[in-house]
């Protein structure tokens, strides 16, 4: 496939991807339960560090068990890397490699909860990057 082909079937696979995912930003003020506040990198970013950690930030202190939940997939195979808990807020995902440059990686977010035991609201939730050449 052409690399201007290439391209947009990336970007037609990114926006499929992001018709199904769940907002980080609930509306209407706080959501009934706990949810994901932030990604980095963050839905859709270009030009991301071969050598960055994925990071999730969640409204509360979460259960050990959520880092489970979390996958990502890149060239057609799953990412080998080592989760660990930043904070009681904060799980970071390093993969065991430099992430090629040019490739764009989906990451899943399937299930969590709070050490309180409350499920995760929004989940699945699924967002993509691409790292940079």
């Amino acid at each position: 496939m052409r690399r201007g082909a290439a391209r947009w079937a990336g970007i037609g696979l990114f926006l499929l991807g992001m018709a199904g995912c769940a907002g980080l930003s609930p509306s209407g003020g706080d959501p009934a339960g706990p949810y994901l506040v932030s990604t980095i990198p963050s839905a859709g970013e270009f030009g991301v560090s071969p050598y960055t950690s994925v990071q999730m930030r969640f409204s509360q202190a979460m259960d050990p068990v959520t880092e489970n939940g979390f996958e990502m997939y890149g060239r057609g195979g799953k990412v080998e890397g080592d989760l660990r808990w930043v904070d009681p807020v904060t799980l970071a995902f390093r993969p065991d490699s430099p992430l090629p440059a040019g490739v764009s990686y989906q990451c899943t977010l399937r299930e969590g909860k709070t050490r309180d035991g409350a499920e995760l609201v929004g989940v699945p939730y699924l967002w993509m990057f691409t790292v940079g050449e």
